[in-house]
């Protein structure tokens, strides 16, 4: 029974160092995925705080997307007041009437709608889809 012992704790040994390196390094992995999640809320909440702080009025459905980014990102642990000041800014900005025509009509008045790259972009939806989609 000691011989079985004597062979058995090396190897169980070898076994504990792997699994503990594992772990170490699936630890540092999600740490990495939880930093980049948060740096990319991060990145949306100021791109859209800053657009809507910018037209003075946000649509009610881009201050429900502003305020789920901020939530999960404050979840993740909150490390920059200037975010949240930012989305406090943009929940005191008048409500205006939201939707896809509503965003279609602020995007052409913005001038920012190219009628050609739309014309494009529909073509080569058309292209794109299967004959069973069409």
């Amino acid at each position: 029974m000691e011989e079985w012992m004597a062979a058995l704790t090396p190897l169980l040994a070898a076994f504990a160092g792997w699994a503990a390196a594992r772990l170490k390094s699936g630890a540092k992995r999600e740490k990495a995925v939880e930093q980049g999640v948060k740096s990319l809320l991060r990145g949306q909440i100021i791109d859209l705080g800053l657009h809507y702080l910018e037209k003075q009025s946000i649509p009610p459905y881009g201050l429900d997307n502003l305020i789920n980014y901020y939530t999960a990102y404050r979840d993740l642990g909150d490390g920059d007041g200037s975010v949240a000041g930012l989305v406090e800014k943009c929940r005191a900005l008048p409500i205006r009437p939201g939707g896809a025509q509503a965003a279609q009509s602020e995007a052409a008045a913005d001038g920012k709608q190219d009628e050609k790259e739309e014309a494009a972009w529909h073509k080569a939806l058309k292209t794109a889809r299967s004959p069973a989609m069409r």
